[in-house]
């Protein structure tokens, strides 16, 4: 058993150092892609700011004609508020004055009765008297 141990020992004071430079090597390995992704980030980072720059522009310019529509809309939802509101009061006026109207158009009616009446009775008094 304690030839095994030594054995053992000596072949970890063998591989230990052969160990520790693979592991350093793959740190630096390691070191360096994170650095080149860091680089690549950094890249990119700056392509999204001018994109947002750009498209932070572009929106800028839209502002004017948006605000127009705006107006243009409320312009158009008061337009027909009033019309609905006076067709309404129309409506409502109307049916306050239904009975004058009535009467009215009954009036109407009864003089265009008694006219064509009076026609009939004077062509049939012409038509007598010839």
């Amino acid at each position: 058993m304690d030839e095994l141990l030594t054995a053992l020992a000596n072949v970890s004071r063998q591989l230990l150092p052969v160990l520790g430079c693979l592991v350093l090597i793959f740190l630096a390995v390691m070191i360096r892609q994170i650095i080149k992704i860091l680089k690549d980030l950094a890249v990119s980072l700056e392509k999204v700011n001018k994109t947002i720059d750009s498209v932070d522009e572009s929106l800028k310019q839209l502002q004017v004609p948006i605000n127009t529509i705006v107006t243009i809309s409320h312009t158009v939802d008061l337009v027909h508020a009033y019309s609905t509101k006076v067709a309404k009061e129309t409506f409502d006026l109307i049916i306050s004055y239904i009975e004058l109207i009535k009467d009215w158009l009954m009036q109407l009616m009864h003089k265009k009765q008694s006219n064509e009446e009076n026609t009939i009775i004077k062509d049939e008094e012409e038509s007598f008297n010839d």
